[in-house]
């Protein structure tokens, strides 16, 4: 998913307010530092100078889990043949 979607989700997740991230981080990695089917991982340094790594979570990712599963459950049948 796009960068702008996850910095806004880690924004409101953390309550960062209208300086955003700048609230918070010194630095942020402009990209994800790694990704999965679940989510991505961001890179950023705190304003004590700690490294951390932030994770966000794929928006409406449990809908799509969910609606997966189900799809499973149905094809299930066919696949049994």
């Amino acid at each position: 998913f796009e960068n702008e979607d996850a910095v806004n989700i880690i924004e409101a997740e953390l309550g960062l307010g209208s300086r955003g991230l700048k609230n918070l981080f010194i630095e942020f990695s402009e990209g994800p530092v790694a990704a999965a089917s679940l989510g991505q991982v961001y890179k950023g340094k705190l304003k004590n100078g700690a490294e951390v790594a932030i994770k966000v979570q794929r928006p409406d990712v449990l809908e799509t889990i969910a609606c997966d599963l189900y799809l499973l459950r149905l094809a299930e049948p066919i696949l049994e043949q």
